[in-house]
């Protein structure tokens, strides 16, 4: 999973760009990181800038920074472009950048309710990071919550000293919110919550390198603390465990694949590419082409997935087919699916 991984190389690259010890060795693996990191998961370049302004300001010969650099580019990109052809990758890497940022990418520039943007990038860093509670979660994650609140307020003195004065905290405290920048104007943080995992890598580290936690230390920590595990280690498990199980997309797709050729499927795009690429096979109508008016009277037995039945006006009779669900907290990509059946 390149958002994981990713974020391994991440935080392996600050270390090594803001470290003090053999630093000028240091930096040098770190710019080599960054460049590898390009390759891994693009989108996580900004949580960098702050350590590698830090890593220029040691060495005064920026080239050997830049080989560095250029021999983690080189590393992914040498063999893209061997097997895709140089032509082939700078057009789809256009096609990608540009689709991004003004149509499939869920930025600001698309999707700019500001009020749903913040909203979910909170839900995201609490809920699906932390395994706070949310409004419809179990109340188990009520337990976990004091918790995770016990220890945050435990250390706040001691956190607010080390940003003052330490200079490790500073940095990953700036890098964190020059990430948060990003994420917020130019990431779909509505729909994935995955973008805030470098973002809850950083408060973990904050929370825990405050000095003053200590847990068992009175009947309040202790009573505090042993629930905070039990809890955590109850939804934990039962997140792991239900990740072995398919999405809901994925058990469309298993009631799909066995469709008749003919038969008619009318979908959002995405929708459209994840079962064409899963192998179903069927006469495909994007839905937004009957938003903008495409004749719908070949639709008489199609299948309808999502509801979109304002579209189709009383042309037809819309019949519930099949619901799939999967835990939003395990993926927020399409928890839940309707399909229909269309029919004159």
């Amino acid at each position: 999973m390149p958002d994981l991984f990713g974020a391994a190389i991440a935080l392996t690259g600050i270390y090594f760009l803001i470290s003090e010890k053999n630093f000028k060795w240091s930096v040098a693996i770190g710019f080599f990181l960054v460049g590898t990191l390009a390759g891994i998961r693009l989108s996580y370049l900004p949580l960098m800038i702050i350590p590698i302004l830090d890593g220029l300001k040691k060495i005064r010969q920026k080239k050997y920074l830049l080989l560095s650099f250029s021999l983690g580019i080189f590393i992914w990109l040498i063999p893209l472009i061997w097997i895709t052809g140089i032509n082939d990758l700078f057009s789809a890497a256009f096609k990608q950048t540009i689709g991004h940022f003004t149509d499939f990418g869920g930025t600001s520039i698309t999707e700019n309710n500001w009020e749903m943007r913040l909203l979910t990038f909170f839900r995201s860093i609490w809920s699906d990071g932390l395994g706070g509670y949310w409004f419809g979660r179990h109340w188990i994650t009520l337990i976990l919550s004091i918790g995770l609140i016990y220890f945050t307020f435990s250390s706040t003195r001691v956190i607010v000293n080390n940003i003052k004065n330490d200079r490790i905290t500073q940095l990953m405290l700036f890098s964190m919110l020059a990430y948060a920048v990003w994420i917020l104007l130019f990431q779909n943080v509505i729909h994935k919550s995955r973008h805030v995992i470098p973002i809850v890598i950083v408060l973990l580290y904050l929370i825990t390198s405050a000095q003053n936690i200590v847990i068992w230390k009175d009947i309040t920590s202790k009573v505090v603390s042993f629930n905070f595990m039990i809890s955590l280690l109850i939804v934990s498990t039962v997140l792991a465990i239900q990740h072995k199980s398919p999405s809901a997309i994925s058990k469309l797709k298993d009631d799909m694949i066995s469709l008749d050729p003919d038969k008619t499927i009318v979908s959002i795009p995405l929708v459209e590419y994840y079962l064409k690429t899963h192998g179903v096979k069927a006469n495909y109508i994007n839905i937004n082409d009957l938003s903008q008016g495409m004749d719908s009277d070949d639709l008489n037995h199609a299948i309808l997935i999502g509801d979109h039945s304002a579209l189709l006006g009383d042309n037809y009779h819309i019949i519930s087919d099949s619901s799939y669900y999967h835990n939003p907290y395990v993926n927020r990509m399409w928890p839940v699916i309707h399909s229909f059946r269309l029919q004159r």
